[in-house]
């Protein structure tokens, strides 16, 4: 098994690039509506594009529910208390000085 600590440090990693590329995606369909907008296809854009538009959507939200319940347990295991220390009774243990009838 892979150390939790290396697994949520590449968590975070993929979590920026999983948002880097939502963004390139959002800025990119936004140039496909404008463009097809300026060449009066809107009707292209219901067709084809704002089904892959809805589906991306969907799947970006269902991702970071996931991502919050993954923090939100992490949060919790984090949390856990450490163990008490509980301090022992001395006890007196009996001296053997050697001598077998004592």
């Amino acid at each position: 098994m892979r150390n939790p600590l290396v697994l949520r440090s590449e968590l975070d990693v993929r979590i920026e690039a999983f948002e880097t590329i939502v963004s390139k995606f959002r800025l990119e369909q936004k140039a496909v509506v404008d463009a097809l907008i300026m060449n009066d296809c809107i009707e292209e854009f219901n067709e084809v594009d704002e089904p892959v538009s809805k589906y991306v959507e969907e799947m970006y939200f269902k991702v970071k529910h996931i991502i919050s319940r993954l923090s939100k347990k992490d949060a919790q295991s984090t949390t856990i208390a450490a163990p008490t220390l509980s301090v022992l009774p001395k006890i007196e243990l009996p001296k053997f000085n050697g001598d077998i009838l004592s």
